[in-house]
């Protein structure tokens, strides 16, 4: 059983979970780690007080104010850090200084400045400490589905695809960007179209053009202060796929000869829904870390995967 401390106890460190049935959802680090069999949750780390009260009552571990504490008192296999994004080269770097656990796994981004997560990437790959990133979609069980049928021309390739995302570019385009180098192949041109406005993080908020190995896709940023609308719509010359609200539905419509009029060919009216488990996405990631530290191959996102996605985000930034 591996020893895990969470350092961040803000929404995806415990707080997503707190209203929810735990045998329905699990979308927080903590719900994620007390769940699996392989994982015990030690410690957590937070300046709050409140957050720290709150996951010593819900998850029976101590909770300390900084990092350097934590680290000294509770020695873990597996550290997370889901801090605010400006906090976690700090927080790595503490990690390096106090005592490298097996693995750790990041929030995404790494961090804003590339060069700096380039640096601390490599740290960690010379130092052998195993460095994951959440980009939790790649361990869903629907996105699986997909690789599984892309990769075997089930759904062929290339294809043509539009995004539509909310809140920024750092915060919800990067989960989008990193989906689809897993599932099409590394980024080979990004072209910004409208530089947009930003969040109010301050996250860039553009239009742009990203092209694949496999496959070109338009990202269209939305308003997102009245609503959150994440949408992926893939288009193959077989059919069409959509993968909705984020990832929590996932359909797929084959071609096929129209009825009312021959020899045309049109999208079926009847959708195949691909299985998913979105309300327990963080339990895979979960799984899927653990399948990893026991040498298996693993639906997880590394810090070099995650590193490549910074750097589409950082040329895109460029361009701004």
């Amino acid at each position: 059983m591996y020893s895990v401390l969470i350092i961040g106890l803000g929404n995806i460190g415990m707080g997503y979970d707190l209203n929810h049935d735990p045998d329905k959802y699990i979308l927080s680090h903590a719900r994620a780690f007390q769940k699996h069999p392989k994982f015990k949750l030690i410690a957590g780390v937070d300046v709050d007080i409140d957050r720290r009260e709150l996951f010593e009552s819900h998850y029976g571990c101590p909770a300390f104010t900084t990092v350097s504490e934590a680290l000294k008192k509770s020695k873990a296999d597996v550290i997370v850090v889901s801090n605010p994004t400006k906090q976690h080269i700090r927080a790595l770097q503490e990690i390096i200084e106090f005592g490298l656990p097996r693995a750790v796994l990041c929030e995404k981004p790494i961090a804003f400045d590339v060069k700096q997560a380039d640096e601390i990437t490599t740290i960690f790959k010379k130092r052998g400490c195993e460095f994951y990133v959440n980009y939790m979609r790649r361990s869903d069980v629907g996105v699986h589905e997909l690789y599984e049928r892309i990769h075997s021309e089930n759904i062929i390739t290339p294809v043509k695809g539009n995004v539509w995302y909310t809140n920024g570019l750092f915060n919800n385009a990067s989960h989008f960007i990193n989906l689809l180098e897993y599932l099409f192949g590394k980024v080979e041109k990004s072209i910004v179209l409208d530089s947009g406005k930003r969040s109010i993080c301050s996250d860039p908020e553009p239009d742009f053009q990203l092209s694949f190995e496999k496959g070109k896709f338009n990202f269209v940023a939305l308003p997102g202060n009245s609503f959150s609308h994440n949408v992926l719509e893939i288009i193959a010359s077989n059919g069409r796929i959509r993968y909705e609200n984020g990832g929590e539905k996932i359909t797929w419509e084959a071609i096929e000869s129209n009825k009312l009029f021959p020899g045309h060919v049109t999208l079926s009216l009847e959708k195949e829904v691909l299985p998913s488990d979105y309300r327990r996405i963080q339990w895979h990631v979960v799984d899927q870390l653990s399948v990893s530290m026991d040498g298996g191959s693993a639906r997880i996102c590394n810090g070099d995967d995650a590193l490549g996605t910074l750097y589409v985000l950082d040329d895109i930034e460029n361009q701004l």
